[in-house]
């Protein structure tokens, strides 16, 4: 993982057993960075990163959130804002960010957010939004980063041949509407053909 962080600094690694590592960071910088700008990924499966309480035993720290950057494609124009961003976000699970442009506009080819999402739950493929004249619109969601999921459940963990979420018959199944285009191909991908500003929280 060090040489995917890019660290300036050493980081030293202690192996607390139950496939749980303890990270020392020489320069918090470095340590905020790694924390800011995951998700990260090792040999395809997800890694989960929290600061660690020293009150709670490793083992009974619960580790089931990460962060994603989440384009929400085929929005309406009069749904590109920052509000919408956020509402779609928090349906999510938390909005941490809304991706804007160097006005603070939200305007481009998809709305872009980072969610911090409870991963034992499934993906959501998309949802429906309600613009202010009332009509109502299919929004598709695409992931940024995502590492190997069950095409079956949509439940990062795991893949299709290993699912206990559904029966032998699904899994058979040759059709199944997910797959990979829950999944964004280039994750530098952006809204704007210019880098965006993202503001601080």
């Amino acid at each position: 993982m060090m040489k995917i962080w890019n660290t300036s600094r050493e980081v030293r690694e202690k192996d607390l057993g139950e496939n749980l590592f303890l990270f020392i960071f020489a320069k918090e910088l470095d340590r905020n960075r790694v924390l800011r700008n995951g998700p990260w990924n090792f040999d395809k499966a997800l890694v989960l990163l929290e600061e660690p309480n020293g009150n709670i035993a490793p083992s009974r720290m619960l580790l089931k959130f990460a962060e994603f950057w989440v384009q929400i494609h085929n929005v309406p124009l009069l749904g590109m804002t920052v509000q919408t961003g956020r509402q779609i976000g928090n349906c999510m699970g938390e909005c941490i960010d809304v991706t804007q442009g160097q006005e603070g506009e939200c305007m481009g080819r998809f709305l872009r957010v980072r969610v911090k999402m409870d991963i034992t739950k499934p993906l959501k493929w998309g949802t429906k939004i309600s613009l202010p004249s009332g009509q109502q619109e299919r929004v598709d969601f695409r992931y940024e980063r995502l590492p190997d999921f069950c095409y079956n459940c949509r439940r990062m963990g795991h893949i299709m041949g290993a699912c206990t979420f559904v029966d032998d018959v699904v899994k058979s199944a040759k059709d199944n509407p997910y797959g990979s285009f829950l999944r964004v191909i280039h994750d530098s991908a952006k809204p704007w053909s210019t880098s965006p500003k993202r503001p601080s929280n």
